[in-house]
């Protein structure tokens, strides 16, 4: 869904309540009910994604914090930010 799209902010869904304990994000999404428990490479997106970033700025900051290949930073990236907009808990800045 956001692959070709590096460009565009990510933004987190506002309605969106979040805890982080321990470098781990806790989400709580009140309309579906459900909460999701985020890896620490995953929080890092998370909150990178409060002050919308743009996924390119998102995906250069995980390359370079966890000291991970470009393409593993940006798949991984995607893969997450893909299954938050899907859920809801992100969305994409115009």
């Amino acid at each position: 869904m956001v692959a070709g799209f590096t460009d565009k902010k990510i933004k987190q869904n506002q309605n969106t309540g979040f805890r982080i304990i321990n470098d781990q994000a806790i989400l709580i999404d009140p309309q579906k009910g459900k909460i999701h428990r985020l890896n620490p490479t995953a929080t890092r997106i998370w909150q990178l994604a409060e002050e919308s970033c743009s996924l390119k700025d998102i995906i250069s900051q995980i390359h370079s914090e966890f000291e991970v290949t470009q393409e593993t930073a940006r798949k991984d990236t995607e893969d997450f930010v893909n299954i938050m907009l899907d859920e809801g808990l992100m969305v994409i800045e115009d």
